[in-house]
C-alpha cells in the first residue's frame, strides 16, 4: 500500500521526471516494480484460496468428530483413529468396537502387512480377535497374510458394496456381521436397516436401539416381549411378521409399533373380526400408514365392516392387499364404501375371494366414482358374464383406472365381448389380464377389435385361454394397427408353426411391440425361422419367451443366422426345447458377434451331438 501511494504522489507532479505523459512516464520507470506487485498480490491471493480450503477441511473434520460423539453420547467412549474412513481425525468409537479391532480393520483396508506387524507386536490381543472375526467370516480358520487377505475381500464384496446404494442392508444381522453395522452405522452410511427376526442376535438388540435410524422388520416366528418392547421404541418404518398363527394376539402387540409404520404385512396370522377390531384402531391413530397387507386372515364381513370404517378415517392408505380373507358379497359391499371414502386408495388387491357378480357390482360403483383408483385384482373371485358388464361400465367412466386382473374368472368368449366394450370406451386401462378365463378364438377374436382403436392399452395377459392359430390370427391385426400395444402375453396356447408365421408378421410392422411370450405354444422349427425373421427386421423387440416348445436344431440354426443382425433384442428364453448340446454352443458364439449381445437363455439337456442343419450362409456345421 506505502508503495502504490508513493507512485501516486509521484504522478500527481505535473513535472515528475521531466514527462508531461504520466502513463508513460509509469511505463518507463516503474514497469517491474508495477510487475514485482502483480506478482505478489497473486501470491496472496493463492495463499487465502488454500487457507480457506484448509480451514474448511478443518471444520469438516470437527463436525464429523462432533456427529460421531452425538452418536455415541450414551456408551463409553474410546478414542481412536479412523485411518482409513476420515483422514486420520480423531473421532470417538462406540464402545462395542474394541480399540484393537478398529486398528485391525484399518490396517485389513489399507493392506498394510508392515502395519499388521507393528499391530501384533504392540496389541497381540486385538489382532487375535480381528483373526477370529475373519474366520467366522470366511468359514474356517484364517492362518497368514494371503487367507486375512482372502477373509477381508470376501467380507468387504458381502457388505461394502451395500454402501453405494446409500443404505446398509443384512437379512439375518447376528454378531458375525454387527462389527461392519457399527462401523457403518459410525460413519453415517446406515439409512435403513433390513432386519430379519429369525437370526436377529439378542445381544445386537441394544446398539440397533441406539444407533439406527430407520429398520424395516421381517420375521415368520413368535416374538418375545423384550422384541415387542424394543420395536416399539425404534422407528419401524415396516413391519413382516407373517405365518406365526398367532391370531388376535398379534393384532394387540403389533398396535403400537403400527403407529409408527409405513408398511404392515400380517399374512396367514389367524387374525379374525375380533384382532381386526384393535388393528383397525390403531390404524385410525396412525399418520404413516400407506401400504396394508392382511391377506389368508378369516376377516369376513364383519372384519370388512371394521377395516372399511378405519381406511374412511385413515385417509392415507394407498394400498390394500387381501387375498384369501373369505369375503363374500356384503364384504365387497362394506370396502366399496372404504374405496369411495378413501382419497388416496389407489391399489387393491382381493384374490381368491367369493365375492361373485354382486359384489363385484359393488365394487365397480366405487372404482367408477374414484379419483385416485389405479389397480383392482379379482383374480380368482367367481366373476362371471353380469359382474364383467359391472366391470366395463366403471372403466369406462374411471378417469385413473389403468391395471385390471380378472384371472382364474372362466368368463369365456360373451364376458370377453362385454370386456371389450370397456377397453373402447376408456382413455385409462394401460394393461389388461383376462389370462385363464376359456376366451378362445372367439374371445380373442372381440378383444382384437378393441384393441385396434385403443390408444391406451400397452400390455395384454392371455395366458392359458385356448388360443390357436385363427385366435392369434386376429390379435395380430390389432398389434399391427395399434399405436400402443408393448407387451403380449400368450403363454399356455396352442397357436402352432401358423400362428407363429402371422405374429411374425405383426412384430415385424410394429412400431411399439416390446415383449412377446409364447412357452408351451406347440412351436416348431418352422415357426422358429419366421420369429427369427422378424426379429432380424424388427426395430422394437426386446423380449421373446419360447420356453416348452418344440424347437429343434433346424429351427435354431435360422436362428443363429439372423441373431448377429438383430437390432433391438435383449433376450430370448430358449428352455425345454428340443435342442442338443453342440447347437447351444453354436448359439452362445451367434449371440456373442450380436452388437448388443443379448442374453439367450438354453436348457442344459446332454443329447448325442448329431449334424446341424444350417443355411449355407449360417454359422459352421458341426457335426458328433
Amino acid at each position: 500500500v506505502l508503495a502504490w501511494a508513493a507512485v501516486a504522489l509521484q504522478l500527481m507532479s505535473q513535472d515528475a521526471n521531466k514527462k508531461d505523459d504520466r502513463i508513460e512516464m509509469l511505463m518507463d520507470d516503474y514497469y517491474l516494480f508495477m510487475m514485482l506487485m502483480i506478482s505478489s498480490a497473486a501470491v496472496v491471493a493463492i495463499r487465502g484460496f488454500i487457507e480457506l480450503f484448509l480451514e474448511r477441511r478443518k471444520q469438516t473434520k470437527q463436525e464429523m468428530a462432533s456427529k460421531f460423539a452425538a452418536a455415541t453420547a450414551k456408551d463409553d467412549i474410546i478414542l481412536a483413529r479412523f485411518l482409513a474412513q476420515v483422514d486420520g481425525a480423531e473421532v470417538p468409537a462406540p464402545a462395542h468396537i474394541p480399540l484393537g479391532l478398529v486398528q485391525a480393520y484399518a490396517v485389513s483396508e489399507l493392506s498394510g502387512s508392515d502395519q499388521m506387524d507393528l499391530l501384533t507386536q504392540s496389541n497381540p490381543e486385538a489382532v487375535k480377535h480381528w483373526y477370529d472375526f475373519l474366520s467366522q467370516v470366511y468359514g474356517s480358520e484364517v492362518v497368514g497374510r494371503e487367507q486375512v487377505r482372502m477373509a477381508f475381500r470376501k467380507w468387504k464384496k458381502d457388505t461394502q458394496v451395500r454402501h453405494t446404494t446409500g443404505g446398509f442392508t443384512d437379512y439375518g444381522l447376528t454378531m458375525t456381521t454387527m462389527m461392519e453395522v457399527q462401523l457403518s452405522a459410525s460413519l453415517g452410511h446406515v439409512k435403513n436397516l433390513i432386519v430379519d427376526l429369525d437370526q436377529l442376535d439378542d445381544e445386537v438388540l441394544p446398539y440397533l436401539q441406539a444407533n439406527i435410524p430407520k429398520m424395516t422388520v421381517h420375521g415368520f416366528r413368535p416374538l418375545r416381549f423384550d422384541i415387542i418392547e424394543w420395536m416399539v421404541e425404534c422407528q419401524v418404518q415396516s413391519l413382516e411378521w407373517s405365518n406365526v398363527q398367532g391370531g388376535d394376539a398379534i393384532a394387540k402387540l403389533v398396535a403400537p409399533i403400527v403407529r409408527k409404520a409405513g408398511t404392515l404385512v400380517l399374512r396367514g396370522n389367524c387374525i379374525d373380526e375380533e384382532g381386526v377390531k384393535h388393528l383397525c384402531e390403531t390404524i385410525r391413530e396412525s399418520e404413516t400408514i400407506q401400504d396394508l397387507d392382511l391377506s389368508f386372515n378369516p376377516l369376513e364381513a364383519l372384519g370388512a365392516l371394521r377395516l372399511s370404517e378405519a381406511i374412511a378415517a385413515h385417509q392415507s392408505l394407498r394400498i390394500l392387499r387381501l387375498h384369501g380373507t373369505a369375503l363374500d358379497p356384503e364384504a365387497a359391499r362394506h370396502l366399496a364404501g372404504a374405496i369411495k371414502s378413501a382419497p388416496l386408495l389407489e391399489h387393491v388387491e382381493m384374490q381368491s375371494n367369493g365375492i361373485k357378480d354382486e359384489g363385484v357390482s359393488s365394487l365397480s360403483e366405487a372404482i367408477a366414482g374414484s379419483q385416485s383408483m389405479k389397480l383392482i385384482d379379482l383374480t380368482d373371485c367367481y366373476v362371471a358374464v353380469a359382474g364383467v358388464k359391472h366391470l366395463s361400465e366403471a372403466m369406462s367412466k374411471s378417469v385413473s383406472l389403468g391395471t385390471v386382473v380378472l384371472m382364474l374368472n372362466k368368463i369365456g368368449a360373451e364376458g370377453a365381448s362385454v370386456f371389450a366394450e370397456g377397453i373402447r370406451a376408456s382413455t385409462t386401462i394401460s394393461y389388461i389380464e383376462l389370462s385363464e378365463n376359456v376366451i378362445g378364438d372367439e374371445g380373442a377374436g372381440h378383444l382384437s377389435e378393441a384393441l385396434k382403436t385403443s390408444t391406451s392399452v400397452a400390455c395384454v395377459g392371455l395366458r392359458d385361454n385356448g388360443i390357436g392359430p385363427d385366435g392369434v390370427e386376429k390379435l395380430s391385426e390389432a398389434i399391427k394397427k395399434s399405436g400402443s400395444i408393448m407387451h403380449i402375453l400368450l403363454q399356455d396356447n396352442h397357436i402352432g408353426d401358423r400362428g407363429a408365421r402371422v405374429l411374425a408378421e405383426a412384430i415385424k410392422l410394429s412400431t411399439t411391440i416390446q415383449t412377446v411370450l409364447l412357452d408351451n405354444n406347440l412351436i416348431g422349427d418352422e415357426g422358429m425361422q419366421d420369429l427369427s425373421q422378424a426379429l432380424q427386421k424388427s426395430e422394437t423387440i426386446v423380449t421373446l419367451g419360447l420356453q416348452w416348445n418344440e424347437i429343434g436344431n433346424d429351427g435354431i440354426g435360422h436362428f443363429c443366422k439372423v441373431l448377429p443382425y438383430c437390432k433391438s433384442i435383449r433376450t430370448v428364453d430358449l428352455q425345454y426345447n428340443q435342442i442338443q448340446t453342440a447347437a447351444m454352443e453354436v448359439v452362445k458364439a451367434s449371440a456373442w458377434r450380436c452388437p448388443r449381445q443379448p442374453t439367450v437363455l438354453l436348457a442344459e439337456r446332454e443329447q448325442p451331438v448329431q449334424l446341424i442343419s444350417q443355411a449355407a450362409d449360417g454359422p459352421p456345421q458341426m457335426t458328433s
